[in-house]
């Protein structure tokens, strides 16, 4: 089944409406508003998976923080 480009078009449209108008679009920026110095990806993952984070580093510096990540575990126990 071909889709048209209006159609497909008119989808992406209705989409990013919801989108920005949403209760998580503003969750959102506000996460991309404390990790401004980081990737459009990597706001996306820490929305998706803490976005209460306040800290967000690599391994090593959180090492040198006197912390120690667990492997595949959010909050080390």
């Amino acid at each position: 089944m071909r889709v048209s480009l209006e159609a497909i078009h008119a989808q992406l449209t209705s989409g990013v409406e919801q989108l920005v108008s949403s209760e998580e679009w503003a969750a959102m920026l506000r996460v991309a508003a404390r990790f401004h110095n980081y990737s459009a990806n990597n706001q996306l993952l820490i929305y998706g998976q803490r976005p209460d984070a306040t800290r967000v580093t690599g391994y090593r510096a959180w090492q040198r923080l006197g912390r120690q990540v667990c492997k595949g575990e959010l909050i080390c126990r």
